[in-house]
């Protein structure tokens, strides 16, 4: 007598499990080709193992007793139980998530217990679900679920801010779109500094805060056409130019004058004399030192100094320039490993500190993490201007 065909309780990719009569042995097949076999058990379940296949796909399931009856077949379908991988996430902003996938799956995106959003990854796994506004810095974790009900571990992420690009054709135009977007009404004072070198805008970022002015820049010789359509816009009645003659000339100091505009000049006799001379503009008994022959560090703390009220000055990697040394008062922040400012500077310093990384990027977190500031009060390009 034939045993009873079995009783298939779990089939997955690489497994089926159920009962059977006791002593037959298992076998499952696929287009007449065995995959495996299994003994059942004293209790009457068997469980067997054989390659994987793909989830759909329709295996045969029977028993054989000891005397060598064949019971009639099972055939069931090999389910999906494959947990999908966590989802890769790019960015995660105040009101959306974008990452990758697995494709046609469901995204799930909780704050704390609570879904905020959920959408459907495309064809090629890229996903961007949208929800309510969120505060930066609050955490959220993102599910995949696939078409089978398997659910991925969560990935986080960490709510950031959305970037705003500030842009124009050239470094000119881009320091008038800056002014545009911070100066929508105007202002009475803008500071003009040469376009094509960094150090006299850098050091100016804290003064043009302390002043709420915009910081304009101009080519040498010529009063660059962009800029002075916006010194027009802005109403300016008063324009400080950074920089001796060396970097902006006397032919544009003439046209700005010729615009009925009164000017002033901030200038030393080269990059560490202005720095100082602006330092000595700000009323801070903290000052900053940077490395006066690049521009990576003063530029990442610009906006930092500026928000903070802390002048900018610059320093050789191994002398500091007595006009820098005169500016300091109480404390002095390094900026920079000891490749850009070395330890020798530093012991000449007042109560300094030092915050530097093994590359630039680095250096930039531990500004971040040192000053633990909103750095999206700022708007950075060639100039930099936080309101």
């Amino acid at each position: 007598m034939a045993p009873a065909k079995p009783i298939v309780s779990l089939t997955i990719e690489t497994k089926v499990t159920g009962k059977a009569e006791v002593g037959s042995t298992v076998y499952v097949s696929v287009d007449d080709k065995e995959l495996g076999n299994g003994k059942v058990t004293n209790s009457g379940e068997f469980s067997i193992s054989y390659s994987k296949q793909k989830p759909g796909v329709e295996l045969r399931v029977y028993a054989v007793d000891e005397a060598g009856n064949q019971s009639e077949s099972t055939t069931v379908t090999v389910e999906d139980h494959t947990v999908p991988s966590p989802p890769v996430i790019s960015i995660a902003t105040e009101t959306s998530a974008k990452g990758k996938a697995e494709s046609g799956a469901q995204i799930q995106v909780k704050a704390g217990t609570n879904v905020i959003g959920t959408t459907k990854t495309s064809t090629n796994g890229d996903f961007e679900v949208t929800y309510e506004k969120q505060k930066p810095g609050t955490e959220i974790s993102v599910t995949v679920t696939d078409s089978s009900g398997n659910k991925s571990k969560a990935t986080t992420a960490v709510v950031v801010q959305k970037t705003n690009r500030i842009s124009g054709k050239d470094r000119y135009k881009t320091a008038v779109e800056i002014s545009k977007a911070a100066f929508e009404n105007g202002s009475e004072r803008a500071l003009l500094v040469r376009g094509d070198d960094f150090p006299d805008a850098l050091a100016a970022a804290p003064y043009a805060y302390q002043l709420d002015a915009p910081i304009l820049s101009t080519q040498k010789e010529k009063l660059t056409t962009v800029t002075k359509e916006e010194l027009k816009r802005l109403g300016v009645k008063k324009v400080v130019i950074i920089g001796g003659s060396g970097a902006v000339s006397g032919e544009v100091e003439e046209e700005l004058k010729a615009m009925n505009l009164i000017v002033d000049r901030i200038s030393g006799k080269n990059r560490y004399e202005t720095a100082a001379k602006i330092a000595d503009k700000i009323d801070s008994d903290q000052v900053i030192i940077a490395y006066g022959g690049n521009f990576a560090d003063a530029l990442a703390i610009a906006p930092f100094a500026a928000r903070n009220g802390i002048p900018i000055v610059l320093t050789g990697t191994n002398k500091l320039p007595s006009e820098t040394k005169a500016t300091i008062k109480k404390q002095t922040i390094v900026v920079g490993g000891t490749g850009v400012v070395s330890n020798q500077v530093m012991d000449q310093l007042p109560d300094p500190i030092r915050l530097s990384g093994k590359s630039r990027y680095d250096t930039n977190k531990a500004i971040v993490e040192h000053f633990d500031n909103d750095a999206s009060i700022c708007r950075i390009g060639l100039e930099i201007l936080c309101y």
